[in-house]
């Protein structure tokens, strides 16, 4: 049989640029990856790997919700930096957004350092995953 899927909207997240989805609910949750853009599609943080970084959780936050999970349910990430010079402000970031949740919730996590994302100013982009309870 196959798995019933559901495309997850959200109008509290960053409205699409492209042709993806914010995300495909099934058990799981496969959240496209977010960088640091408001709803309004504005920038936040230019310059600022560390605060693009707490804006991408924020923006899951809200597609995950929609799908009727939350941040607790995330598995596994997938982070995009540009320039290794980006990485200690990411990590930056990144440790202010999970420093509550104790370590056995620390989700898989995978860090890539690339040259370039679809817009110059973004220095951060995270894709998850996320299983519901």
């Amino acid at each position: 049989s196959r798995t019933s899927r559901t495309v997850v909207t959200s109008n509290k997240a960053p409205q699409l640029i492209g042709a993806y989805s914010l995300g495909i609910a099934v058990t799981s949750v496969y959240v496209s990856g977010q960088v640091g853009v408001d709803t309004g599609g504005s920038l936040i943080g230019k310059d600022d790997a560390a605060t693009q970084t707490r804006q991408a959780p924020n923006n899951m936050g809200a597609i995950l919700a929609a799908a009727n999970g939350n941040s607790s349910d995330i598995v596994e990430f997938t982070t995009y930096v540009i320039g290794r010079e980006s990485i200690p402000s990411y990590l930056q970031g990144r440790s202010e957004d999970i420093q509550n949740l104790p370590k056995w919730r620390f989700p898989a996590s995978t860090l890539l350092v690339v040259s370039g994302l679809i817009h110059e100013d973004f220095l951060v982009e995270i894709k998850a995953v996320a299983v519901l309870s």
